[in-house]
């Protein structure tokens, strides 16, 4: 019998991405040639989405703290 899943593995999405084949394709171009053959479309947008994640931490914080104080 299979134990019943915690919240954690009820909440986790798998990551998927979704566009248009030309869109990859420019994508996959750029993620090539700053990163070589071994480096991925996925790779290069996480390493975009982390990056403006943590260049923008102060405002994520301040929103947070504005919307909690509103509740």
């Amino acid at each position: 019998m299979r134990a019943e899943p915690s919240s954690l593995e009820l909440c986790r999405v798998q990551p998927r991405m979704a566009e248009r084949n030309e869109t990859f394709d420019r994508v996959e171009r750029i993620a090539r040639f700053f990163g070589g053959s071994g480096y991925s479309v996925s790779n290069f947008v996480e390493h975009i989405i982390n990056e403006h994640l943590d260049n923008n931490v102060a405002n994520y914080e301040g929103w947070f703290t504005l919307i909690s104080k509103s509740f």
